[in-house]
């Protein structure tokens, strides 16, 4: 097929724009594909996912951030609720940790060993 011919028939063959549209309104509607809330972008659909990676991901950079300036703000107030916190709930807090050395010794150990096998020369 020559190129002439090839170009008219994609002219004839082509999609309309409002047929783009009823397609891409009848995938959302069957829940195959979604809009991302902040950026438009267009992507598979995943129950309770709103954003598209990219805007994830820079909300969860933002959100660190925030994270992050909250804390040295209040940092003397965090640490003091976390003291009030630990003394409030010691015994539970060290039954947990009872619990998960018993469960994960091999893990524990070999953290351990490696661990000490990393740090051996700074020791001596």
């Amino acid at each position: 097929m020559s190129k002439k011919l090839w170009k008219a028939w994609l002219r004839e063959h082509r999609p309309s724009p409002e047929d783009l549209m009823d397609e891409l309104f009848r995938k959302i509607m069957l829940k195959e594909i979604t809009v991302c809330e902040t950026c438009d972008t267009i992507f598979d659909y995943k129950p309770q996912k709103k954003y598209c990676d990219n805007c994830r991901k820079v909300r969860y950079e933002e959100k660190k951030e925030r994270r992050k300036v909250h804390y040295e703000e209040n940092k003397e107030k965090v640490l003091a609720e976390n003291k009030v916190y630990y003394e409030k709930n010691k015994e539970k807090i060290h039954l947990r940790q009872k619990e998960y050395r018993k469960e994960n010794k091999e893990k524990i150990n070999s953290r351990n060993r490696a661990w000490y096998k990393k740090n051996k020369m700074r020791r001596n």
